[in-house]
């Protein structure tokens, strides 16, 4: 998972394992690798049309986003940059300060999954 955050005021981007083990989530099939479960308060989806960008900001509340379809980037408050492909799951906890700038940059919509995370 690839957070965009430090509590409060500042974005930082870095990489964040999660660490899974052998459950058998769904018997009778085989046991499947799952990290501990964490509460979410809400979920949306997001669809990101070409072209689009968001200047500075930051998220309303702290979120999980999970990138299903389509590109775009993320740059954090510190100046790194990332891509967002489908597959990215990105954690965003800078609910306050200058925030981070993001953007589709591919030629199709971009699809993401918002999971509100409780306050």
């Amino acid at each position: 998972m690839l957070p965009l955050s430090q509590p409060g005021y500042s974005s930082e981007q870095r990489a964040l394992d999660q660490v899974a083990t052998g459950h058998h989530f769904v018997p009778p099939a085989p046991p499947v690798l799952l990290s501990p479960s964490q509460a979410a308060a809400e979920f949306s989806f997001e669809r990101v049309h070409p072209g689009w960008h968001g200047d500075w900001h930051p998220v309303p509340r702290r979120l999980v986003a999970v990138y299903l379809s389509g590109s775009g980037e993320m740059t954090a408050s510190d100046g790194e940059t990332r891509e967002l492909i489908a597959g990215t799951v990105l954690f965003a906890e800078d609910t306050a300060g200058k925030g981070h700038v993001s953007r589709a940059t591919g030629t199709e919509d971009m699809h993401v999954l918002i999971l509100m995370l409780p306050d």
